[in-house]
């Protein structure tokens, strides 16, 4: 059994627009959400974590696929206005997407640039412990 041709130009219509926002989209498809879209966004979130989510735009999404996205890490976004979808996708996006850049570079040690307080020289030698005051960048404790 076929669609009727206009569901099909409004889910094409939806691709075009997501794809216009700079989204992706792997599957597009009409109905609830289902295990296999829950599945099928797990696959991508292994590639990609940020792009591996569900866009239900005006459809259900039954309890038992909520529950099973929540194992697989799968978000799923849901709203009956395709634009606000987009804005709370895009939002959501660029917060992940600057924590996880954050977290790459917490892992790097960056310069800083101090100048040592006078009269605040507490030890001189091994290790040496005195106040300082930071001028430039980020000056991280135990770094050497």
């Amino acid at each position: 059994m076929s669609l009727p041709r206009p569901i099909h130009w409004v889910l094409e219509a939806m691709v075009v627009y997501l794809r216009s926002q700079g989204i992706p989209v792997r599957k597009a498809d009409v109905g609830n959400v289902s295990r296999r879209d829950v599945v099928e966004a797990s696959i991508v979130r292994k590639k990609d974590p940020l792009y591996g989510v569900v866009l239900a735009f005006n459809v259900k999404v039954p309890h038992d696929v909520e529950v099973e996205a929540m194992q697989y890490g799968v978000k799923i976004f849901r709203n009956e206005i395709l634009y606000r979808l987009v804005e709370e996708f895009t939002q959501w996006y660029r917060e992940q997407r600057t924590r996880l850049v954050e977290m790459e570079l917490d892992k790097y040690i960056r310069p800083g640039k101090i100048r040592i307080l006078p009269g605040y020289v507490f030890r001189r030698s091994n290790p040496v412990i005195v106040g300082v005051a930071v001028l430039e960048g980020l000056i991280k404790p135990g770094i050497h």
